[in-house]
């Protein structure tokens, strides 16, 4: 097994901010407002039997769960998931996407909650079972995935859709542990088209296992030749470009200023708010991590930081500023309130009120209700 790579501190805390991509827009609004509106639209998916809209709210729940601290009753929800919509074996492809997605809802939350190897565990077994034709058998409990789709082509074509989930958050996992070599290997094992155009998640992890491995003029090379047709694209590029100087042994130390104002000037020309405020935030910090690396403090644009959760409202942003080194430069009201937006997105350190866990209670149950009665 390759080890790890392992920088300097500094160096450390810019890297784990990659593979640095836009996701799909998602926040944490407060608990109360959350919990309501998924028990409403599981609600709705009893009374009018819509499975697609209960499996929705199935995997919002195990989120949500996840988020609360909970991770062992979300992955066990994933895998709850994944057996109501498998109790209709056998499958067309598009149904056995939709029973093999929970899995990789399951992974992306371990990795989130700092456990890369025991996504990767999840990843490999669920690969490994289907290949098989084969239940697959995972610490929280076996999964029935034998005999999971209707015909061999139906078979091929979601083992194909399953290995592009499992390289993604596979690499995203081994990029965790400092494993790049191993996460570029990963992520070129996806069977969908590609490669894609722009700045994706392969493309970032291609270029800093490169420059880790010391050959920071391949990786230079590669930013190069990318297209960066999107603002995001562009300063994600410039912020490649700091980390490619600082990790080539060689580097000039003239280079460094030119470079970091380059990322700064990029950074400038996004639009705010249009991305999800997490990624939003996690841009900002890492800019912070990449130019105290660099040799540049940059402790002066935390009220921009803060300014911008603050404005957002998002109980995701508040807690990773809070956990960032930034929050020991912000003033003690901008903590508070930092503070206040976290916990009352259930993400602080406050027990969740009685009526709140009910209504979680109650959304599962409608949730599960109804999408059994529909399969």
């Amino acid at each position: 097994m390759t080890a790890p790579f392992t920088p300097p501190g500094p160096l450390a805390d810019a890297l784990v901010h990659f593979p640095l991509t836009p996701r799909t827009k998602r926040a944490a609004p407060p608990l109360y407002q959350r919990v309501t509106g998924l028990l409403h639209r599981a609600r709705v998916a009893s009374s009018r039997k819509f499975a697609t809209t209960a499996g929705n709210v199935l995997h919002e729940t195990a989120v949500l769960l996840a988020d609360l601290g909970r991770l062992r009753q979300a992955v066990e929800l994933c895998a709850t998931h994944t057996r109501l919509w498998v109790a209709g074996r056998r499958l067309s492809a598009e149904g056995a996407r939709r029973a093999l997605a929970p899995q990789g809802t399951a992974a992306a939350l371990l990795l989130r909650a700092g456990l890369p190897e025991d996504a990767l565990v999840l990843l490999a077994e669920v690969t490994r079972a289907l290949a098989a034709d084969d239940d697959a058998a995972l610490p929280h409990g076996p999964l029935p995935l034998a005999r999971l789709t209707a015909d061999d082509d139906d078979r091929e074509d979601v083992a194909g859709w399953w290995a592009d989930v499992q390289a993604g958050h596979g690499a995203r996992a081994l990029a965790r542990q400092g494993r790049w070599a191993q996460a570029h290997f990963h992520a070129k094992t996806a069977r969908g088209p590609g490669p894609w155009p722009g700045l994706l998640d392969a493309r970032q992890i291609a270029i800093v296992a490169m420059a880790v491995d010391g050959r920071t003029d391949l990786a230079r090379t590669l930013i190069d030749d990318t297209p960066l047709v999107q603002p995001w694209e562009r300063v994600v590029g410039a912020l490649l470009h700091v980390l490619c100087a600082l990790t080539a042994q060689d580097a000039a130390g003239e280079e460094l200023p030119v470079l970091l104002d380059a990322m700064f000037t990029a950074h400038d020309a996004i639009e705010p708010g249009a991305h999800d405020p997490l990624w939003d935030t996690e841009l900002w910090l890492a800019l912070v991590d990449t130019a105290a690396a660099a040799g540049r403090p940059a402790d002066t644009l935390h009220p921009y930081v803060s300014a911008g959760v603050k404005k957002s409202r998002d109980g995701y942003s508040a807690a990773a500023l809070l956990a960032h080194r930034l929050a020991r430069a912000l003033s003690e009201e901008d903590r508070a309130v930092l503070t206040r937006i976290a916990d009352a997105a259930g993400l602080g350190t406050h027990p969740v009120p009685a009526r709140t866990e009910s209504r979680i209670a109650q959304t599962v149950h409608a949730a599960t209700a109804a999408l059994a009665a529909a399969t």
